[in-house]
């Protein structure tokens, strides 16, 4: 029976048998102790079936804690047989477990070749735990070295979050430098929406491109759930335009000097309008830049709530255009955001955002 256990393999058979002649077999209930954190024992446990748990006793709370399980075909107990140390830890049957324990007394107390015995339980004994030390410690190294890496990782994404506060920054003294402007139009020209969108946008991006290292590579592939993506843009586009249009059902009887239904039912398209597609792409582009890099500054695993701190920073950019063009936004932030998170693909994110634009600027006109 002991034979097929690892720790024995260097023994020769007439060994074997001599060791199984004087083991004891006991069965343990669950629950049970096999022996104590601490005590001084010299035995091997074989465990021949069932489950046992291995605990440590918690120096501040006294509690014991869990931290492994070991099962049918394995041994316990080795350093203790070796060295006749104290107990590292409890052991404890999670089911009913039969083990066959073996004394080093007991060896050494009747059977006569005792010494050899021994020497190569020694060996055996030394080599799996140095083997065990050295998976130990290069498990270690890996886990320090994924460590640095998230460090690395979180300390590009705080100098990404410097310049998305930057950016907030340069976006409110934008909208306030409007109040003390004799005319306040100027704040709709289109010299001053591009100036706006390159001082806001593209300086913090390419600030963003220069320092951080980011696979973007991966935020423009389209291939990774390229049908999910599509079928989400269709879908979501034909979800939102029918929302819209039932708002407008319902709003048009309250505002009907608005003529919302109206607006919605003779809505027509210039084929100029097809270059918003880029437009939507490129904004949906740098969305799902700062949706990721929040997603792993914060290791955001769901992702919800990298999607609403990213419309957050959209809508505040926005302020420039009033309260109103910052509720849309956060709105339809969180909407894009959450579409593109299901898929991680930018094409069906772009179609949503192209066609309810589009339905958007025309009900706005």
């Amino acid at each position: 029976m002991i034979e097929k256990f690892t720790l024995l393999e260097n023994l020769s058979q007439s060994q074997l048998e001599q060791l199984e002649r004087i083991c004891r077999k006991r069965t343990y209930k669950p629950e049970s102790f096999l022996f104590l954190e601490e005590e001084e024992r010299d035995e091997i446990y074989f465990l021949i079936s069932g489950i046992v748990g291995l605990y440590k006793t918690d120096p501040n709370t006294q509690q014991q804690l869990k931290f492994k399980e070991m099962s049918a075909g394995q041994s316990l107990g080795e350093m203790a047989f070796v060295d006749e140390s104290p107990r590292s830890c409890s052991v404890k049957a999670e089911t009913e477990v039969t083990a066959y324990i073996l004394s080093k007394q007991r060896v050494i107390d009747t059977i006569l070749e005792h010494q050899k015995i021994l020497n190569i339980l020694y060996l055996t004994i030394t080599k799996q735990v140095n083997d065990h030390l050295r998976s130990l410690s290069d498990r270690h190294v890996m886990t320090l070295q994924k460590q640095i890496e998230e460090l690395e990782e979180r300390n590009r994404s705080g100098y990404f979050l410097f310049l998305l506060v930057f950016g907030f920054f340069l976006a409110i003294i934008l909208a306030e430098f409007t109040d003390f402007v004799p005319d306040r139009s100027i704040a709709e020209t289109t010299l001053f929406n591009w100036i706006y969108l390159i001082i806001v946008g593209l300086v913090p991006a390419i600030l963003l491109f220069l320092k951080i290292d980011f696979p973007f590579r991966k935020v423009v592939s389209i291939k990774k759930n390229l049908k999910k993506s599509l079928i989400d843009g269709i879908i979501f586009s034909g979800l939102g335009v029918g929302v819209i249009f039932g708002v407008c059902v319902a709003l048009n009887p309250v505002f009907p000097e608005a003529k919302l239904l109206d607006n919605f039912l003779t809505m027509s398209f210039a084929i100029t309008s097809l270059f918003y597609i880029l437009h939507s792409y490129i904004q949906e582009f740098f969305r799902a830049v700062i949706q990721t890099l929040v997603q792993r500054f914060l290791l955001d695993r769901q992702g919800y709530m990298s999607v609403i701190l990213t419309a957050l920073a959209f809508s505040i950019v926005h302020a420039n255009y009033g309260f109103e063009a910052m509720t849309v936004t956060l709105i339809a932030s969180i909407i894009f955001g959450l579409v593109y998170r299901r898929t991680y693909n930018l094409i069906g994110v772009t179609i949503v955002h192209f066609v309810l634009g589009l339905v958007y600027f025309q009900l706005s006109q």
